[in-house]
């Protein structure tokens, strides 16, 4: 169980997500995953995009089950603008909408910022920049044309607090 259960009952309808369709990318490791989990608890169906957890459609099956919604994993690469386009577009066309996309992807790497090759830069903005921005406007698009949508970013405390050895950025 994500969201608490309040004594008041009319305050769960304020977030009442009933009939809307969510992707999260990420959605299927540490915060992206608890933050599909709750958006399902909330009553949203949701789209799971993963690159690289091997238990994705395990993890969706379950909070379908749970949570008596629609949920399905899809393996996108966020970086490549055609890839996540392709899968948003598949998403909306299932589900026949989205109404909010949760963009939450990121990676980095447990190297000092002096020692980064100029490799393993671009791999970390790949994900954290382009990946979020290919993300957005893809969801974008498709708000456009149903006339709503909601595009959320997730961020790092890592934007206000360095973790040495990580690297220190906030964009």
């Amino acid at each position: 169980m994500v969201l608490s259960k309040p004594e008041n009952k009319h305050v769960l309808k304020a977030f009442d997500l009933t009939g809307k369709v969510a992707a999260v990318t990420g959605g299927a490791r540490g915060i992206g995953l608890e933050v599909s989990r709750a958006l399902a608890e909330a009553g949203a169906s949701v789209a799971l995009i993963y690159n690289s957890s091997k238990n994705a459609e395990t993890l969706a099956e379950e909070i379908a089950a749970t949570n008596y919604v629609k949920a399905a994993a899809y393996k996108a690469d966020v970086g490549n603008q055609e890839d996540i386009e392709r899968v948003i577009q598949q998403i909306a066309s299932e589900f026949g909408q989205l109404d909010v996309i949760v963009v939450n992807s990121g990676i980095t790497s447990n190297i000092a910022a002096e020692e980064y090759t100029t490799e393993q830069w671009r791999d970390i903005m790949k994900v954290n920049l382009d990946g979020a921005f290919y993300s957005a406007q893809a969801a974008s698009r498709i708000f456009k044309e149903q006339g709503h949508g909601n595009v959320i970013f997730t961020a790092s405390v890592s934007a206000t607090l360095v973790n040495v050895p990580q690297k220190q950025a906030a964009v």
